[in-house]
């Protein structure tokens, strides 16, 4: 990751689409730092569109609300499964 400028701005470049891009963002071990909402999460992960091994929480709370999110996404795939079992 290149540090900021002067100025504390990060340095970007104007990538081939024309669109700029942040210098620091093209190191793919750069971490990134977000909030999603509940809601957002929850249909990612129920989606398949996120796995547990692509963030980390980062309080207890969360933690929480992610492991409960997990969890109601197991008992929907394990009961449409006993269903399906049930109707074959």
């Amino acid at each position: 990751m290149k540090p900021p400028n002067e100025q504390g701005d990060l340095s970007f470049v104007t990538v081939a689409s024309g669109r700029r891009s942040c210098i620091a963002c093209e190191d793919d071990a750069t971490r990134v730092r977000l909030e999603i909402s509940l809601p957002r999460l929850r249909a990612l992960l129920q989606a398949g569109l996120l796995d547990a091994q692509d963030f980390r929480c980062l309080d207890c709370e969360s933690k929480r609300c992610v492991w409960g999110i997990f969890r109601a996404c197991c008992v929907r795939r394990l009961a449409g499964k006993v269903t399906s079992a049930a109707d074959g």
